[in-house]
C-alpha cells in the first residue's frame, strides 16, 4: 500500500501509485499535489513544479498547491513566480512567517531591498522573535553596503539563534566597519559552528 512505501522511504513507489491513480482519475488535485510533494522529495523540481501546476489548474483557490509550487519556484531561482504563489497562500491564509520570509527572500534576490523589509517587518509582526527575519533584515542592509544599519539586526538574529551564516554575516559587517576585535570575535564564533568556515576567513 501507499502508507508503507511511504513508511519505508520508498518515494519512487509512492510516485508510481500516484501516477496510476492520476491515469485513473486526472482531474484529482490532491493526488497531484501529492505527487509534487514526493518529486520534491528526491529532488526533481521541474516535475515537482509541474505536478502542483495541475494541481492549482484542476483547483485554482488550493492554497497549500500554491505554497508549495512558490517554494519550488524560489529554490528554482525564479522569483517573480515565487511571489505570485506565496503571495496567493498568504492571501488566502493566516499570517506565516515563514512564508513572509520567503517572500521576502525573493525580493532580496531580486535586489529589491525595501520591498524585502517590508516583508521581513511582517515576518516580525507575526513573531518578534523569529531570527531568520532579523537576519534577513541585516542583509538587505549589507547588500547596499550599509554596514552600520546591518549590525543591529544581526546581533538581534545571533542573540536569539547561534547559526554560523549570522555570526559570519555580522563578522563581515564589524570588518568593513574596520571593527577588527568585533569581526575577529564574530568568525571564531562562526567557525565553532561550522569549522569548514575557516577557509572563508582565511
Amino acid at each position: 500500500s501507499l502508507r508503507c512505501y511511504d513508511q519505508q522511504n520508498e518515494p519512487e513507489k509512492s510516485i508510481e501509485f500516484y501516477q496510476q491513480f492520476i491515469d485513473e482519475d486526472p482531474f484529482a488535485y490532491q493526488a497531484w499535489y501529492n505527487l509534487g510533494l514526493l518529486y520534491t522529495k528526491i529532488n526533481m523540481l521541474e516535475k515537482a513544479t509541474e505536478a502542483f501546476d495541475y494541481a492549482i489548474v484542476i483547483k485554482e483557490d488550493y492554497a497549500p498547491g500554491h505554497q508549495q509550487l512558490g517554494k519550488t519556484y524560489l529554490v528554482l531561482g525564479n522569483y517573480e513566480k515565487a511571489i505570485e504563489h506565496l503571495t496567493f497562500y498568504i492571501q488566502h491564509t493566516r499570517p506565516n512567517v515563514a512564508t513572509y520570509c520567503q517572500i521576502a527572500d525573493c525580493y532580496q534576490n531580486l535586489e529589491k531591498q525595501e520591498l524585502a523589509r517590508d516583508y521581513y517587518r511582517k515576518a516580525l509582526d507575526v513573531n518578534n522573535d523569529y531570527a531568520e527575519a532579523w537576519y534577513g533584515m541585516g542583509i538587505t542592509y549589507q547588500k547596499e553596503m550599509r554596514y552600520q544599519q546591518a549590525i543591529p539586526f544581526l546581533e538581534k538574529a545571533v542573540g536569539l539563534k547561534e547559526e554560523e551564516d549570522y555570526w559570519f554575516a555580522l563578522a563581515d559587517s564589524y570588518n568593513f566597519l574596520s571593527r577588527e576585535e568585533q569581526a575577529k570575535g564574530a568568525y571564531r564564533k562562526a567557525i565553532e559552528i561550522d569549522p569548514t568556515l575557516i577557509e572563508a576567513w582565511t
